[in-house]
């Protein structure tokens, strides 16, 4: 078998075997198509972890999550936790040691440096309000460890804009506006990890071949969007027991390294000859619902086996000639962190029995903890983006009151009676 027969070639317009209604749901996530993904024994599961982050953020409509972005700043969190509040975000992000993280996390992040392509960056910051707002070994850790970005602002409000400009660069623009919401007063430090992935297909699709063709929507409804079109020698699976169907979609992995697998897969089996070490490959894995199931209903057959089932299946698969139509498309979402960490049994980091002494002496909790999230999909690749942010604030009251909105008065003796009892709602009446 050619290499040239297994690559993804240009096409125009022809009647597809593989149509994708559904396909914005999946966020275009990239994952290894090279050798196993099973996590050996005492390892991190880092597939059972996306698929619970997944269901805990309650999909809906087009949706987007970075599971190893998140875990990276859940790492973070959990690095600075003692007690109680560790033993719930380490139950998260199921590790028993944060430790089993950090490794896996960095592991990832040296081998991704040394690809010539996709282009796959992690970065991980941590902004405080004072030189002594974070124990110094915390930060020390962060800086050793995760190769983390430190810097001290005064006030951390008014230094927003630059945390979000330090995002965008590092995510080539693609997320310029990470922290939205100002800030709240008793901040001491916002964590942030951030994720960029750009990715060219092995073989692009022709532009000239998208055309405007039906989406249709589970609801029945149909909607013309850009249909990109294409074929080639691809990878594909398909589960009579949970009618999931499934098709791998290679990125180049560079010029060099496309060549080294070419001459890999060209050269004839000798046990005697040792196996070269192949780069990393990354594909975009497209899974299509049972036809008669809507997306929101299928999402329980992810952890219920069949998924595994499809991916063991996908290992195995001998590439077939396969029509593929792909729309192209956009998304970006938001995820709420502290509800999906809830969800997940992880309470006491947002509240007021938050134990953080590992990362600052001051009582503090975490306050607020989002990602945002963007892919774009079209003929030539996928760009894909995700930053990850939490904030510590102490627990205790804010240091300012600000009554620059409608608010009750009330003039009172002190254990005795009220004399006043108003409310002040518009400085013109």
């Amino acid at each position: 078998m050619s290499w040239t027969r297994r690559r993804f070639t240009r096409l125009p317009l022809l009647a597809p075997a593989l149509a994708l209604p559904g396909l914005a749901n999946l966020g275009g996530c990239a994952r290894p198509s090279f050798g196993s993904t099973r996590p050996g024994r005492g390892s991190w599961d880092e597939r059972a972890l996306a698929l619970r982050l997944w269901r805990a953020s309650e999909p809906s409509g087009n949706a987007a999550l970075s599971p190893v972005n998140l875990a990276a700043a859940l790492t973070m969190a959990t690095l600075g936790a003692q007690g109680r509040t560790r033993a719930e975000l380490a139950e998260v992000l199921g590790v028993r040691r944060p430790d089993t993280a950090v490794e896996a996390l960095a592991a990832h992040v040296a081998r991704w440096s040394t690809l010539e392509a996709p282009a796959l960056r992690a970065a991980n910051g941590l902004w405080t309000r004072s030189a002594d707002a974070l124990e110094p070994s915390y930060v020390r850790t962060l800086e050793q460890r995760l190769a983390a970005h430190s810097e001290t602002m005064e006030d951390l409000e008014s230094g927003r804009e630059a945390i979000n400009a330090w995002v965008s660069e590092r995510t080539e623009g693609q997320l310029p506006a990470l922290l939205e919401a100002p800030l709240d007063p008793a901040t001491l430090a916002v964590v942030v990890s951030a994720l960029h992935f750009r990715g060219h297909w092995l073989e692009p699709f022709d532009p000239e071949s998208t055309r405007p063709r039906p989406f249709h929507r589970d609801d029945g409804s149909e909607i013309e969007v850009p249909m990109m079109t294409g074929h080639g020698f691809l990878r594909r699976a398909w589960s009579e027991r949970s009618q999931l169907y499934a098709v791998e979609i290679p990125y180049s992995a560079g010029a060099q390294a496309d060549a080294q697998i070419r001459e890999s897969e060209l050269a004839p089996d000798d046990a005697s000859e040792p196996t070269p070490s192949l780069p990393p490959r990354f594909d975009m894995l497209l899974i299509l619902p049972p036809r008669d199931q809507p997306i929101a209903e299928a999402n329980a057959q992810l952890e219920s086996g069949a998924l595994a089932e499809l991916l063991d299946m996908l290992e195995t698969a001998e590439p077939l000639t396969l029509y593929v139509d792909l729309p192209r498309f956009s998304i970006r979402a938001r995820t709420d962190v502290r509800a999906l960490c809830r969800s997940l049994g992880a309470e006491q980091a947002f509240g007021q029995s938050a134990n953080f002494k590992a990362m600052t002496k001051a009582p503090a909790r975490i306050d607020h903890f989002e990602q945002l999230v963007a892919v774009d999909v079209d003929e030539a690749g996928t760009v894909a983006s995700a930053a990850a942010a939490f904030g510590i604030a102490a627990r205790s009251m804010p240091a300012r009151f600000s009554a620059d909105r409608p608010f009750w008065y009330i003039i009172r003796e002190r254990g005795g009676p009220w004399l006043f009892l108003g409310q002040y709602s518009d400085p013109e009446a």
